[in-house]
């Protein structure tokens, strides 16, 4: 079967909008995992004070969701919802609004629209996108990971700002810009692996006919002819 056809590029105004309301969406549904992922990575195992082994309080990710349910209320499963929300609109947006005005540039550089040019065009939009958005990933864990220190989020930037100063908002830059690295990588790779037509089942901005670095399509679909 052939691949449906596609249109124009969305322009990039609409492309933001669009991408920053999907991710938020998808947030919020998912930021109890996410609490969960945070917990449970932060949690020290071994032994206590005294030599006895301490057993941990966080146990897998339902066991994980449960606890701070029942010890924190519901509600504490979408604690840091304001950071995650500037995160994907600001990360979101920007990613897959600045991608096909890149992606234009990169084919120039390159020569052609091919697997080359489509990862350079990620990896400028990924890195462009982490170190606007960073400040806003790490106000996010920190309301996590320590309830009732931060009292807003706004409250949270101006904390770390005043107390460890405006560098401290971009921690943990450079392992998300790698992590994007190879995640853009990898799907890049993948797509010319598995649908090196631009099959049915791949489409360049996450929605047929629109913009934005590749992602699979979840719906199953044909392999390409």
């Amino acid at each position: 079967m052939s691949p449906p056809p596609s249109g124009p590029p969305l322009p990039f105004a609409k492309g933001f909008a669009a991408s920053a309301l999907a991710a938020c969406g998808a947030e919020a549904l998912t930021l109890p995992l996410d609490m969960a992922k945070v917990r449970l990575q932060l949690q020290q195992t071994g032994s206590a004070v005294g030599g006895a082994a301490s057993a941990p309080k966080y146990r897998g990710l339902l066991g994980t969701v449960a606890t701070v349910a029942r010890e924190e209320g519901p509600a504490a499963l979408w604690r840091g919802l304001v950071p995650a929300l500037h995160r994907q609109v600001v990360y979101g947006g920007l990613r897959i609004g600045l991608y096909e005005p890149v992606k234009g540039y990169t084919n120039t550089l390159f020569g052609g629209e091919g697997l080359a040019s489509k990862v350079a065009a990620g990896l400028a939009t990924g890195a462009a996108a982490i170190a606007v958005a960073s400040p806003t990933d790490l106000v996010k864990v920190r309301m996590q990971a320590q309830p009732g220190r931060y009292g807003s989020a706004l409250g949270a930037y101006a904390t770390i700002v005043r107390t460890e100063g405006v560098r401290a908002l971009w921690t943990g830059l450079g392992p998300n810009v790698g992590r994007n690295a190879v995640r853009v990588w990898c799907l890049s790779v993948s797509r010319e692996g598995f649908f090196p037509q631009g099959g049915a089942g791949w489409v360049e901005g996450g929605e047929e006919g629109g913009s934005g670095p590749p992602s699979f399509h979840t719906t199953p679909t044909p392999s390409p002819p």
